[in-house]
């Protein structure tokens, strides 16, 4: 990408942001297609930074057992150097746990926050098990995070329900929010030329979730133990949480993302089943649309942006037994509607959820800020 002078003084250099990325669950490989999309772009210069909790206890205070003060102390630590080394024009922030207390060492700085899910939010969904705490300090953490939303130059949102949760919960103007979803690295997903699709009698389901309760695990093998004895079915779970599984279940563990067996995985199954109690926008599901699997998930957080229902997959509602098993099962016996919807969602991944596209709309979007630009 060219440079271009906007008539600021220093225009002709790269921008330079300081990039702060909490680093587990989907987070980590959004941080991994972000700094994809940077390589190579000649007008932008970033600075990567992963927050994840191992790296965080090896120095900080044994009483910061809490995340959020965790990789708030760490992200204030990259921004205090990076403030007094005068080398960061902008810093930007995924997600706003660490944007809460590392805003404190932003001085002049600006900051962008990235979401795929407000506080709120996260609280109103049951499967996060997230209890309230006393209402004064319920109000006090409403009001540090509302304060980190308006301290924000702009604000991020992976999905419009994201945006909605700013809006509606924080106050934060829908003209400071731009939303830009997760990304996928559709040629790493898409099946390879020539390989088919199973057209056998044996169907293969398909589960990813690294928190394998949350993401309703149980409720799917409950519902695979009573199909499996109508239909031919097997089913691939893919998770790190000890689980105990009947005969028909193969369990992968250890898998990391973009890994060829993770992969492998994908181009095998038939079936994506994600029945989660609780989810924002799980990048699993653009991850399954790329590979071509027809997905069945729950009414819950942003997953209606990401499938289609009776489009490229089939939503239900949140532990409906009775909605997933016949949702699955009509997916079993109907290969040319399983057909119609492989195609229509590698089409969809290919338009909505392209990383390299994405991550350079994310990025573009920081240059122009830090330059001082109106979008």
């Amino acid at each position: 990408m060219a440079r271009q002078d906007d008539g600021d003084a220093g225009s002709n250099r790269p921008v330079r942001i300081l990039g702060l990325i909490e680093w587990g669950l989907g987070h980590r490989t959004h941080g991994m297609n972000l700094g994809r999309a940077a390589q190579g772009l000649e007008d932008i210069d970033v600075t990567w930074h992963r927050l994840a909790a191992p790296t965080a206890r090896a120095w900080c205070p044994d009483w910061t057992s809490n995340w959020t003060t965790q990789s708030g102390l760490m992200a204030g630590r990259y921004i205090h150097d990076a403030r007094r080394s005068s080398a960061t024009d902008i810093v930007f922030c995924h997600s706003y746990v660490p944007a809460v207390l590392g805003r404190s060492q932003l001085g002049r700085l600006p900051l962008v926050v990235s979401i795929d899910a407000t506080p709120l939010q996260i609280d109103q969904m049951d499967g996060y098990e997230h209890s309230a705490g006393p209402a004064t300090l319920e109000r006090f953490k409403h009001l540090v995070v509302r304060r980190c939303f308006d301290r924000a130059v702009h604000v991020l949102a992976v999905s419009d329900w994201a945006k909605t949760g700013l809006v509606d919960g924080y106050g934060v103007p829908e003209d400071k929010i731009t939303t830009i979803p997760f990304g996928v690295q559709i040629d790493r997903f898409v099946r390879p030329e020539g390989r088919q699709r199973n057209r056998s009698d044996v169907t293969r389901l398909l589960f990813v979730g690294g928190e394998f309760d949350r993401k309703g695990g149980p409720l799917l093998l409950s519902v695979f133990d009573e199909l499996r004895s109508r239909h031919r079915i097997e089913l691939d779970i893919v998770t790190d949480d000890a689980i105990s599984v009947p005969p028909g279940v193969r369990v992968h563990t250890g898998l990391d993302p973009l890994s060829p067996e993770l992969i492998e995985c994908f181009h095998s199954a038939d079936v994506f089943c994600l029945p989660s109690r609780g989810d924002c926008m799980p990048l699993v599901l653009a991850e399954a649309a790329a590979a071509g699997l027809p997905a069945v998930c729950t009414r819950v957080g942003a997953t209606a942006e990401l499938v289609g229902h009776d489009d490229t997959g089939v939503l239900v509602d949140v532990d409906d037994r009775r909605q997933l098993a016949h949702a699955i099962e009509q997916l079993v016996v109907d290969l040319d509607r399983r057909a119609a919807m492989s195609a229509r969602a590698v089409t969809r991944a290919r338009t909505v959820f392209d990383s390299r596209t994405n991550g350079e709309r994310t990025l573009a979007l920081l240059r122009d800020l830090a330059r001082g630009r109106r979008r």
